[in-house]
């Protein structure tokens, strides 16, 4: 019997507002324990609403498959232009894959730093 393929993480309801996200942040790490006092002042803007057991679950399931719910509604909530002016800017999961993946075929690297799973072809 094969398994069943994982849900596309398009599937998961993304927060659609930062403060959306703030709430769904703290609902994964468990609260406001351990905080810098930049996250704390962060985490006030969470929304008093508690995030739906469902969706905490869902973006859990996400990122323990490898998914990024969170860069992705990241992403979708500010465009790329406010993120560029701001100097974040990601390179999308395909071309990480490629390139380190060329990486692999190369002599040894000494280090690669990537959010992404990373081949094992060394």
């Amino acid at each position: 019997m094969r398994p069943t393929p994982a849900a596309p993480a398009a599937r998961i309801r993304l927060p659609r507002t930062e403060p959306e996200l703030v709430g769904l942040c703290l609902a994964l790490i468990g609260g406001y324990d351990d905080l810098s006092a930049a996250e704390s002042a962060l985490a006030a803007t969470a929304p008093d609403t508690p995030i739906a057991a469902g969706a905490v679950h869902a973006a859990r399931r996400a990122i323990t498959r490898g998914a990024d719910p969170l860069g992705d509604a990241f992403s979708s909530i500010r465009g790329a232009r406010t993120r560029r002016t701001a100097g974040a800017v990601y390179t999308p999961p395909p071309i990480v894959r490629s390139m380190t993946a060329w990486l692999g075929r190369q002599r040894r690297p000494e280090r690669i730093v990537s959010r992404a799973p990373v081949p094992a072809v060394f």
